[in-house]
């Protein structure tokens, strides 16, 4: 089990909220064309 630093942590946790975002924009998106 690695270990993670609070550097990894920021980049997991920006990855996380990254891709949510993303998944909102997309289906907005497709609404939007709908």
């Amino acid at each position: 089990m690695p270990h993670f630093g609070p550097l990894d942590w920021v980049l997991i946790y920006c990855g996380v909220w990254g891709s949510t975002l993303c998944l909102m924009c997309a289906v907005w998106w497709w609404g939007e064309l709908a």
